[in-house]
């Protein structure tokens, strides 16, 4: 006899597990460390718009986005995320995600979040919730 298949439970970051957009709260995070100058402050205001309205090149973003980490060490910027994971986001993580997630485990699915955000902001919050796997 086989044994039944694996299920799959995919996950979205934003407004699912995390009641809030998580590049605000980045944003948010830079501004207040100032690790964002005013123009970066600027243009993350115009993409939060382009984001809300339906009209956001995700890849374009991210490559931006990411530049102004440039220069810094993948260290630095691994750890800068798990700092803005736990102040930032953490207190933002859905009680009702994280009861979905339970009930998923509890049946033996595989998890999985499925994002364009960068590894950056979705493996904290994979690892905080004990989900497998990043999408």
């Amino acid at each position: 006899m086989n044994a039944p298949a694996k299920r799959a439970a995919f996950f979205d970051m934003d407004r699912t597990l995390v009641r809030k957009n998580t590049g605000n709260l980045f944003a948010h995070f830079l501004w207040k460390r100032n690790l964002m100058s005013l123009k970066d402050a600027l243009r993350t205001v115009l993409w939060m718009f382009q984001y809300t309205v339906g009209f956001f090149d995700v890849e374009e973003v991210t490559r931006l986005a990411m530049g102004m980490m440039k220069g810094q060490s993948e260290t630095y910027v691994r750890e800068l995320s798990v700092e803005w994971f736990r102040d930032w986001v953490e207190p933002h993580v859905s009680p009702e995600g994280r009861a979905a997630v339970a009930a998923h485990r509890e049946r033996g699915d595989v998890l999985a979040i499925l994002s364009a955000s960068t590894p950056y902001a979705t493996d904290p919050l994979a690892q905080h919730l004990g989900i497998e796997h990043v999408i």
